[in-house]
């Protein structure tokens, strides 16, 4: 799942505490095919790794997830559908946390609330 996430990210941007980036996730991925037959729907652990990803590059360090505080899932995401992705990190708190925001064609997606490890 890490490399499919890695492979559906682009246009990364980086600022202090912010980091935005484009994902589409083709429509060969495996998980597509039983996920949900008949309309294939991307499973929504793949935007909470797409969230840990940017956070982690916007602190240019290695990060796990302690906890999911919150995750909501406004609208499905099928294959080939790009993404939006902006994620707020706030690498002040303790531990660490990110607020991560999915919009599809200017419709939210999902937000996703997560505290974070650094991994050493």
């Amino acid at each position: 799942m890490i490399e499919d996430v890695a492979g559906a990210l682009s246009g990364v941007e980086l600022e202090q505490g912010l980091a935005r980036g484009r994902l589409t996730f083709q429509a060969s991925l495996p998980v597509f095919e039983g996920h949900f037959p008949g309309r294939p729907t991307l499973p929504g652990v793949y935007l909470i790794e797409a969230a840990r990803t940017l956070a982690q590059r916007s602190l240019g360090c290695r990060l796990g997830i302690l906890r999911v505080d919150s995750a909501k899932f406004r609208a499905p995401v099928g294959p080939g559908e790009e993404l939006e992705a902006s994620v707020q990190v706030d690498a002040a708190a303790d531990p660490p946390t990110c607020d991560a925001r999915f919009e599809a064609a200017g419709k939210p997606i999902a937000r996703i609330k997560l505290r974070l490890s650094p991994i050493k």
